[in-house]
């Protein structure tokens, strides 16, 4: 016999942040202060909800950059932290079913509305002039990890693998019960684990990136582009699964 459930679930957030700028005494940079951005820009702030911010900072994320082997007396002077978030509706339907090796719980699922939103705030510790803003080095490096954790590819990717796990086989230990809610949970924690995958891509490329150009000192290898960096890492990661 089959049994269902049904409903909204969601959500959760990868975050790139040990101390949150929301938490600290940053001043904002308006968009309202700069000249208008290229347009290619103007959409990337738009869809990547980018947020630009200044001031003196000393955390776990500015330690960490000035301990890490080759940053010695260098101090960290930009950053861009992320928070993407999940969310999807689901129906599933579960029963319980006996073998050899005792009984299990077999959920089937069906998935809609999967989607990632996404939130960035880009600081700096002294503020780009405004006249030059949209052509400042550090200022385009930083825009450069906005585009890699805004990548449409990560969502088709993300899509991809939520869609391919629409069994889930659980096995009930002895004396277990097993009803709705347990079901529910467990197709939380698959869609978390994907998710959780997803971030660690992320976090990949943007320390590819931050590798190739010394964190926006240098422009990346000649010869070589954003887009080339994010497909080569793309292919390595998938080599590996």
């Amino acid at each position: 016999m089959w049994l269902s459930l049904g409903g909204m679930i969601a959500d959760s957030t990868v975050t790139v942040a040990e101390t949150s700028v929301e938490n600290a005494s940053f001043e904002s940079i308006e968009l309202t202060q700069l000249p208008e951005p290229p347009p290619s820009i103007a959409e990337l702030i738009e869809r990547a909800n980018v947020r630009f911010v200044f001031g003196p900072r000393d955390d776990a994320s500015t330690r960490s950059f000035e301990r890490a082997k080759g940053n010695r007396g260098r101090r960290m002077v930009g950053l861009t932290e992320y928070s993407l978030r999940y969310q999807f509706r689901s129906y599933n339907r579960w029963r319980l079913e006996t073998d050899l090796d005792g009984k299990a719980a077999r959920i089937t699922i069906r998935y809609r509305d999967i989607a990632i939103t996404r939130e960035h705030t880009v600081w700096f510790r002294e503020r780009p002039a405004n006249d030059s803003f949209w052509s400042d080095r550090l200022v385009l490096h930083e825009l450069d990890h906005v585009r890699i954790s805004c990548d449409p590819v990560l969502d088709s990717r993300f899509k991809e693998k939520v869609l391919e796990n629409r069994v889930i086989t659980y096995r009930i230990k002895q004396g277990e019960s097993f009803g709705s809610d347990d079901a529910n949970r467990l197709v939380v924690e698959q869609v978390e684990s994907l998710f959780a995958e997803l971030g660690e891509l992320v976090e990949i490329r943007y320390q590819e990136l931050d590798r190739l150009t010394d964190h926006g000192i240098n422009s990346l290898p000649p010869g070589s582009s954003l887009s080339e960096l994010l497909l080569q890492e793309s292919l390595r990661i998938d080599d590996a699964g």
